[in-house]
């Protein structure tokens, strides 16, 4: 992983404001990362990483290479929102293993329903009482449908 202040462009969409990007100012950046097998890691949060106010672009940045990519480790990036003392924003990485991202939706597969035990796995799951918002409610319920679901 790298990460900092590259003070060049890697794509037209990084700069917002002032004058067009062109093929030059790309250059540079766009051969180095290719050269040395590197990536933007995904992020969230701001996409723009410093201004002067009216200039607004992309100028730090969080790179990975595949070899991280083919050892299950994930590189995530999250742009903060700019302090008043600095025109850059902070920037939090995390790495974790593939496994550790996050749970994965509920698939729901067609032949569940033709289980001898469907209904009353649903009954139960969607019996349990939430309160909440509905949407809460909803998503607790399909939470407890995931479980028996998966380990049918």
């Amino acid at each position: 992983m790298v990460l900092g202040d590259f003070n060049c462009y890697y794509k037209p969409s990084d700069k917002k404001g002032g004058k067009k990007l062109s093929a030059y100012e790309l250059k540079d950046l766009g051969e180095c990362m290719l050269m040395s097998g590197l990536m933007d890691a995904p992020s969230t949060g701001l996409k723009f990483s410093w201004t002067n106010g009216s200039l607004w672009t992309k100028l730090d940045r969080v790179l990975m290479n595949d070899v991280w990519h083919r050892m299950g480790l994930v590189c995530l990036a999250k742009f903060l929102p700019m302090l008043p003392s600095s025109n850059h924003c902070p920037v939090v990485t995390s790495v974790c293993h593939k496994e550790e991202e996050g749970s994965r939706p509920l698939n729901f597969f067609n032949m569940w329903p033709k289980h001898s035990d469907f209904e009353e796995t649903l009954a139960t799951s969607w019996g349990i009482v939430v309160k909440g918002s509905a949407q809460y409610v909803l998503c607790s319920k399909l939470k407890a449908l995931k479980g028996p679901f998966e380990e049918a």
